[in-house]
């Protein structure tokens, strides 16, 4: 399990901390049919492989809360401040090559989520955004070496960041693509995560038919 989850909340930018899940009443935590992801509140759809595990809510809960644990180590502000984060964070789906515990390699994955910056008008462009989740990244456990970042990339009508990254430890050199653009006053995260060609062919097969 561990192998799996240590990917999971590098890139996390943190927002402070209210009583309840901060997204309007009209969110759309989307919905898949027919083997495509669908969300009408951001307007984008994703094709998600049929032999690719989805996580129900409880999953998805469970394995952001073992991820934060081990992202912040023995680091308990680090710790606190992640939990915090977790209300202004929704997580939109999160798909894995195979059932949790189905494996004891590297469990490749697509993850994403959605973070609510209404109370953080400072942070308005997805470069910012990044630049606030590298400083978080280096409050982390984990040891993590920079492959490339790029301030553009446009996909169908939306800019996006890219940052690629190699996240070495626990047995494995993980490799980590993240695609982050600001949308509705919220900053929507893609990280996909690979050790192989062949895993990441997969992934970019899903990634690359993104419409929004």
């Amino acid at each position: 399990m561990k192998k799996a989850i240590s990917i999971l909340w590098i890139g996390l930018l943190v927002l402070g901390c209210k009583k309840n899940t901060n997204v309007p009443m009209f969110f759309d935590y989307g919905s898949v049919k027919e083997g495509v992801y669908d969300n009408t509140f951001f307007k984008f759809k994703l094709p998600i492989n049929p032999d690719w595990y989805i996580l129900n809510n409880d999953e998805a809960d469970r394995l952001y809360q073992s991820g934060n644990d081990l992202v912040s180590g023995n680091n308990e502000s680090l710790k606190k401040t992640l939990d915090a984060s977790m209300v202004n964070v929704a997580k939109l789906i999160t798909v894995f090559k195979l059932e949790l515990g189905a494996t004891d390699d590297f469990n490749p994955s697509i993850l994403i989520n959605a973070e609510n910056l209404k109370n953080y008008p400072g942070v308005d462009t997805p470069t910012k955004y990044l630049a606030q989740a590298k400083a978080l990244i280096r409050r982390s456990a984990m040891d993590i070496e920079y492959i490339e970042e790029k301030d553009k990339v446009q996909i169908g009508s939306q800019d996006f960041v890219f940052m690629s990254l190699k996240n070495k430890g626990y047995g494995y050199e993980i490799l980590q693509d993240y695609y982050v653009t600001l949308k509705k006053g919220f900053a929507i995260s893609f990280i996909m995560s690979y050790t192989t060609e062949e895993d990441k062919d997969v992934l970019y097969k899903m990634f690359d038919k993104l419409k929004i």
